[in-house]
């Protein structure tokens, strides 16, 4: 059985690079459509009317329609996204749902819903127990108190072998299968990396005994250009595993040299660098020695813009980071490569996506059972760790910068708002 959660046109909600799912709250099931994330552990989602004054497409839960029981034992919930919108709420005792293979499963389940919100939103968080905005107790390395996530609930209920999932975006579609990995879907072996236990509090770390994020660590990062590989950046630095966000953080040292080399042009009102739309190249991420590959289009959102040679302009989703050596890598990682993640073993498995769909059947596995076959990767840190510095390798200089035409003017109401929504509005602080 592959237990797969979802399999949606993506262009029609959310980024187009998202993994859709469709959850049932209430005693009513009302059906909701929710951005599947690696990044964040709670599961969320708006009743609040006025955040929808902005969005054409707008779902809210209906506490009264759903019949949602309102009581809990948990603290209030929050969230304050990088655009500044908050959202504000409390966590329920209520029933969630969730369609496999055609059949609803429901679950007496806790989430959040967000009765004061900027921006309509529901999110199923598929990281660790312990990255629970519940927990705010730590006692003999546990995080307390926390609630069962969907796939923990998935597991106690039988219906998969380990806290597991896998997911890949690709043809404008996506899919989550619980506990299974399809071998169709992907070319050659999975190669396991390691979850890392990161903290910028030093000794937080001693007293946690499980990650709090999904994050690998990076090795390295070059570009791919012309059948030739340039190292750019050499580094021992985690980066979270942040599917479900379309704009991809890396160091500012990278970018630089990215910039450099392309002759990108930064545009003030948009805040980041834009690109030709058929920009060639890939980037290579060096994570725990396994290389994965990511086109360098897959970071490009179309624009109303040109640039004075004619050539349609395109933003670049990888936004500047300033001095803060931050790394998440987004959607961008799941467009080129198949990831399954078990969150009892605290490995990842990936494996680059087949560039052809394969017509026959699928070939499905439980992820313990792939994880036990799959080839380790060749650099296994310990759980946890702790970042060096970054050194940066120059790039070639491109011979011309790009330029706009009329100037560059934007209307700020429509594409700004756009773009810098769908880049930022997950980005949970």
């Amino acid at each position: 059985m592959s237990n797969v959660a979802g399999f949606t046109d993506l262009r029609k909600v959310y980024d187009p690079n998202s993994i859709i799912v469709e959850l049932y709250f209430g005693q009513s099931l009302q059906p909701i459509r929710c951005i599947a994330v690696t990044y964040d552990s709670d599961t969320y989602v708006t009743s609040d009317p006025s955040s929808c004054q902005n969005y054409d497409t707008c779902e809210l839960l209906d506490l009264e329609r759903a019949n949602v029981d309102t009581t809990t034992d948990f603290s209030d919930f929050s969230r304050m996204i990088s655009t500044g919108d908050t959202i504000t709420g409390s966590y329920v005792n209520s029933i969630l749902g969730i369609r496999l293979n055609d059949t609803i499963r429901t679950f007496n389940a806790t989430f959040a819903v967000a009765s004061s919100s900027d921006v309509p939103i529901c999110v199923l968080g598929l990281g660790p127990k312990n990255g629970e905005s519940t927990g705010v107790q730590i006692e003999n390395g546990i995080v307390s108190p926390t609630y069962k996530s969907l796939p923990i609930l998935l597991k106690s209920a039988g219906l998969i072998k380990s806290t597991s999932y896998s997911l890949f975006v690709a043809d404008n579609s996506g899919s989550l299968a619980f506990g299974t990995v399809d071998h169709t879907k992907f070319e050659g072996s999975l190669q396991l990396v390691p979850i890392v236990d990161v903290s910028v509090d030093g000794e937080l770390l001693e007293h946690i005994k499980a990650p709090l994020e999904i994050q690998v660590v990076l090795l390295g990062i070059s570009l791919e250009s012309n059948g030739t590989l340039y190292p750019v950046l050499q580094m021992e630095s985690p980066a979270l595993l942040a599917i479900g966000m379309q704009a991809t953080y890396l160091p500012q040292k990278f970018l630089d040299e990215l910039v450099g080399f392309y002759g990108l042009l930064y545009h003030d009102d948009l805040g980041g660098y834009l690109a030709p739309c058929d920009l060639p190249g890939s980037l290579v991420f060096n994570i725990s020695g396994v290389p994965l590959t990511t086109a360098l289009k897959d970071y490009l959102t179309e624009t109303p813009l040109t640039f004075s040679d004619q050539q349609k302009a395109c933003f670049l989703q990888l936004p500047p980071t300033g001095n803060i050596d931050y790394c998440a890598l987004g959607n961008s990682l799941a467009m080129s490569n198949y990831i399954a993640v078990d969150l009892d073993a605290l490995m990842i498995g990936v494996a680059p996506l087949k560039t052809q769909p394969d017509d026959g059947p699928s070939q499905i596995q439980s992820i313990p059972e792939a994880f036990r076959k799959a080839v380790p990767a060749p650099v296994l840190p310990a759980n946890t760790y702790n970042k060096s510095d970054l050194v940066a390798i120059p790039l070639p200089r491109a011979k011309k910068t790009y330029t706009l035409n009329n100037g560059g003017k934007l209307q700020i109401s429509s594409f700004y708002t756009i773009v810098c929504l769908i880049t930022y509005m997950f980005i949970i602080i």
